[in-house]
């Protein structure tokens, strides 16, 4: 997903940042992206597991349920 349009992005990147030589470009924002982008693939299914925990308080023992659910930023799910 970021190797093939990544001659557009140098192109972008030089744009906005000014006179950076496309090397740099793909060796600092490209492939340094890559691997955080895998890391998040490998562990994404187990960070969004529910999590199932016991509460104490006044009322006696309960338990909650967190779910993880995507942010959407238009706000419609």
């Amino acid at each position: 997903m970021l190797v093939k349009p990544s001659a557009a992005m140098s192109d972008a990147m030089n744009q906005g940042f000014g006179c950076r030589p496309r090397q740099v470009n793909l060796m600092t924002d490209v492939s340094g992206s890559i691997g955080c982008l895998k890391h998040c693939r490998q562990h994404l299914k187990r960070w969004m597991k529910h999590e199932n925990r016991s509460s104490r308080d006044n009322w006696g023992r309960g338990k909650i349920y967190i779910y993880f659910v995507p942010f959407n930023r238009d706000g419609i799910n």
